[in-house]
């Protein structure tokens, strides 16, 4: 099925239709479509700096909402989760796989390592509406180093 710019409408052109004598000739009307959805202002209260960006995707056939609002935050440390070692370039990789063992120790193979990290950032919205202590510990809590 085709469509238009007038919901689900089909041209007679795309239509298999053998007998035109059948076609009847119909009024059809435009309807104004939409959609609602609610978002609690509770769950943005305290920020002032909200925003809300409208966008359409012509491709996607579709409306996007941006909300964006700006909150006070901290980032208090850096998680390391993985780390990845490679030979640093072809040649090294080379060496690792065909020298013998009593070259390698006279030539060793240089690596590159890759270390993948969470950067744990702590946000406050309260602290526009309420600046107690609390809410500034809670930007400035690190946690202790693991043994």
């Amino acid at each position: 099925m085709g469509s238009s710019k007038f919901g689900g409408c089909i041209p007679a052109h795309r239509l298999m239709i053998k007998n035109y004598d059948d076609i009847k000739k119909i009024t059809a009307e435009i309807l104004s479509v939409g959609i609602d959805h609610c978002i609690r202002l509770e769950d943005f209260a305290g920020l002032s700096s909200l925003e809300v960006h409208p966008h359409i995707d012509y491709m996607l056939k579709c409306v996007f909402f941006q909300f964006r609002a700006y909150l006070a935050a901290n980032k208090t440390h850096l998680e390391p989760i993985k780390s990845t070692k490679y030979p640093a370039n072809w040649w090294e990789a080379f060496k690792l796989e065909f020298f013998p063992s009593w070259l390698l120790e006279k030539y060793p193979v240089c690596y590159t390592t890759i270390t993948t990290e969470i950067q744990h950032i702590h946000m406050c919205p309260h602290i526009q509406t309420q600046p107690q202590k609390k809410h500034i510990e809670w930007l400035m809590y690190e946690p202790k180093p693991k043994s």
